[in-house]
């Protein structure tokens, strides 16, 4: 499960559209390759951590605030320069 959730978060982050960098959750199952049934069991626990926009709209998945940072940490690990 948590290789699906740190998958699902690069995708969200690299692919989707700004502010909440949301896609529709059919199009994650279909570039993903993951059933339905993953993709809801993966939601419902980045969901309860609060890495996603609690309402969805209308089939779209996007990431919270928190979720932003967190995948953008999973994408480049590396800590930010400090002056």
């Amino acid at each position: 499960m948590a290789s699906l959730r740190e998958h699902i978060l690069k995708f969200l982050i690299g692919t989707g559209a700004p502010p909440d960098y949301a896609v529709q959750a059919a199009r994650i199952e279909q570039e993903v390759g993951m059933s339905r049934d993953e993709m809801r069991a993966v939601h419902m626990q980045i969901l309860t951590e609060g890495l996603v926009a609690e309402r969805a709209r209308m089939g779209h998945i996007g990431l919270s605030e928190r979720g932003q940072f967190v995948a953008r940490q999973l994408v480049d690990p590396s800590p930010p320069d400090e002056d």
